[in-house]
């Protein structure tokens, strides 16, 4: 199992943060990787809401589904990826500072299968910068049109 953690202070209130970043159809706003994302389940967002997502890493185009297994706002959501040879758990945490919130990333990457356990030492190489760089755009974002 690899994990990444990735922080950060955003200059935002949790309330909206949280909103913005749990909507995975706002995630093309603010993040370069992301080209669409769609809810598959109802309204409203929360426990059990399952989105696609289509992302682009070079040039690979890359569709995955994504289910919130906790939902708790403003303060914190997790998700996990139900597609491709790796399970990914990850955990988004707000925290109410003085200055605005501290925003944490934790994310769990485990092979489901050979094929995850030959791929995952390189892909977990290659999402370490790239969960950093996303934190860094959503900040941006926040920050700019907040």
């Amino acid at each position: 199992m690899t994990i990444i953690n990735v922080e950060t202070l955003i200059l935002m209130p949790p309330t909206e943060l949280f909103a913005l970043h749990s909507d995975f159809r706002k995630r093309p706003l603010w993040h370069d990787h992301v080209i669409s994302s769609e809810l598959l389940t109802y309204e409203p967002i929360g426990r059990g809401s399952c989105f696609c997502t289509t992302n682009k890493s070079g040039w690979l185009t890359l569709t995955t589904r994504e289910k919130i297994t906790v939902f708790n706002p403003p303060h914190r959501y997790c998700y996990e990826l139900e597609s491709g040879p790796l399970h990914i758990h990850s955990c988004q945490r707000f925290t109410e500072v003085s200055e605005g919130t501290y925003y944490q990333i934790e994310v769990k990457m485990q092979a489901r299968n050979w094929l995850g356990e030959m791929i995952l030492p390189l892909i977990a190489s290659r999402q370490r910068p790239h969960f950093f760089e996303a934190a860094q755009e959503f900040k941006r974002y926040c920050e700019a049109n907040g």
